[in-house]
Parts: C-alpha cells; structure tokens; sequence
C-alpha cells in the first residue's frame, strides 16, 4: 500500500498537469476546439485514416462521443468519411485538406508550448521528464485496462478454458512433443478436481465470462508437509503486463499462508521471463536442482519462497 502522502503528491501533480495543459476547459486553449475534436484531429493526422472503434480506442473513450466529437468536424469540413473496402460496415475517416492545415497549427503550438517549457533544463532533466511521463501514462494504461478482468476461485466450468490457456501458453514457449503436439500433463483436463480438497487451491482470470489465464497451490509431491507448490500459473498474452499475475500470485499465497504452509516451490521454464520476474518480485530465489516429484517433465527452472510473505509485505 502507498502511504497517504505520497497518493496525495501524485494526484496534485497531475491536477496540476492537466490544468497546465488546458485539459480542464472546455476547449483546447490553442485551437479553439474541444479538446476531444482537437485530438481527434491530431490522431487522424498522425494516422491518415481510422476507423470510428480505432479513434475511440486511442482516444480512450467510447464510440458514441468519439462519434459526436466526429459529426461536428464533419460539419466544419475538417473531416470526411468513406466506407472501408475491406469491411463495407465500417467506415474510414480521414482530415480533409482544411483539417490538415487545422491539424499543423494544433503540433505548432504544442511543440512550441513544450519547448518553452523545457529550454532551461538540462538534456538529462528532459530526458528524466520524458521517462517519468511514459512510464506514468503506462502505469494508467495498465490500470484501466486490468478493470476488465476479475480474479476468482476456479470452477468446474472452467476446466475446457484452462485446457486451452495452458495449452496455448506452453506451445508459445515451445513446450511440444516431438515439435508437434502441446504438452498436455492427464490431470490437467480436470483443474477444477484437481484443485479441490484440503491444502489446495486455484484462481482464474477472466474477461467477462472467458478465462484467459490462473495459477494455483497444493502440496508439493514428495516433499515435506508444509511446502506447498505453486501450480499452473499461466496467462494468454491479452492478460500479461496488466498486474493480474501479481493479483493470482499474491492470492496463492494468502491461500498458501492461510493453511499454514511453510514454504512455497515451483517449477518454470527460463523462457518465460516475465513470470521469473514477477516470483523474482516476490521473494522467490532460483535452486540448482528440482525438489520432490512433480513429475512435470519440461521444466527448467525451480524457485523457493520460505517463508511464505503476507499479503501486506509482499514487494512485488
């Protein structure tokens, strides 16, 4: 958790950032132009034709303002719309010469804007600045982006959609049998029986009501009592970068800590840097060799995490 301090530092400096920029008014402070007519305008220029779903994308707002903000310029002759050849449903839509001109004015102003603002800092301070703006907006990406998924229990009904995802996942890594066929452990068609009982547990991600990726615990095979292994953490690659692995780690783990397991294994493939980084992030350290009986024949990496964290003192 981010102390209350810090919280209100970073939301007074973006306050402050988006005042600075004009966001808050009505219109943009240079064009005179909505703001979201003014970036619509910017985004067709730098991508000569969207799409109404792409605009809304990259605007980050839905299809019915970007719509709204497009009809007005339209009406202004700044931009003009065709139907798409490769989809007659859709239509493109593109500046016309005057939105172009409109367009030019809107980058004039803000590259002057910004280098006004920059000229007495030293390159390495322009450059601090760039990084601390891209890494934030990521950060806010990441975020909205993960609202679209929620972190459960797995049920039964989930077992076709996991069989599909830990597929996927291990022939992306290249975990196949003679170059051919996934790997595909027997157990694994039933992770919800698998995962039921005393000292086990298994959370799915999904997007809706569509599973796109989960990790569980149990007890490690041939290993002490209280050692739990974490199992089958696996996410498609729509579910990555968002923080959701992080979420079903740490819910292991709180499961973990909660039926009083002492220390938790598993077992990795080195190519699957991501996930190493994200056990990394949590305290896991890399062994020489594996513990117990998995049994799981295509690994290559083996971790350790004693003890168990909290769920308040993990560092990841």
């Amino acid at each position: 958790m981010l102390n209350s301090r810090f919280l209100a530092e970073i939301r007074q400096a973006s306050r402050s950032l988006v005042r600075e920029l004009g966001v808050v008014g009505a219109r943009h402070p240079t064009s005179g132009y909505t703001v979201t007519e003014s970036h619509a305008l910017v985004e067709l220029d730098l991508h000569i034709r969207l799409r109404l779903g792409e605009l809304a994308d990259r605007l980050v707002l839905d299809k019915s303002t970007t719509s709204r903000a497009l009809s007005t310029l339209k009406r202004q002759r700044l931009v003009t719309e065709r139907k798409d050849k490769l989809d007659s449903r859709a239509k493109l839509f593109a500046l016309t010469p005057k939105g172009r001109q409109v367009a030019v004015k809107i980058h004039s102003d803000a590259n002057m804007r910004v280098e006004k603002s920059l000229e007495h800092l030293a390159p390495t301070e322009r450059d601090a600045i760039l990084s601390a703006i891209k890494l934030y907006a990521r950060c806010l990406e990441r975020s909205r982006k993960a609202q679209a998924y929620t972190v459960r229990p797995i049920k039964k009904s989930d077992n076709a959609a996991l069989v599909d995802v830990i597929r996927d996942v291990r022939v992306e890594h290249g975990s196949v049998i003679g170059g051919e066929a996934p790997v595909l452990e027997p157990e694994e068609e039933d992770m919800f029986g698998l995962h039921r009982g005393t000292g086990l547990a298994y959370f799915v991600v999904v997007n809706g009501i569509r599973v796109v990726g989960g990790g569980g615990i149990g007890p490690l095979p041939g290993g002490d009592t209280d050692v739990c292994e974490l199992r089958r953490m696996y996410f498609l690659p729509e579910a990555r970068g968002l923080g959701l692995g992080r979420e079903v780690l740490a819910q292991c783990l709180a499961a973990a800590k909660e039926i009083g397991y002492r220390a938790c294994y598993a077992e990795t493939m080195a190519a699957m840097h991501k996930a190493n980084r994200l056990y990394e992030g949590f305290g896991f350290r890399y062994l020489d060799a594996p513990v117990g009986q998995t049994g799981h024949e295509f690994t290559d990496s083996w971790l350790w995490l004693e003890p168990i964290p909290t769920s308040s003192s993990t560092s990841a």
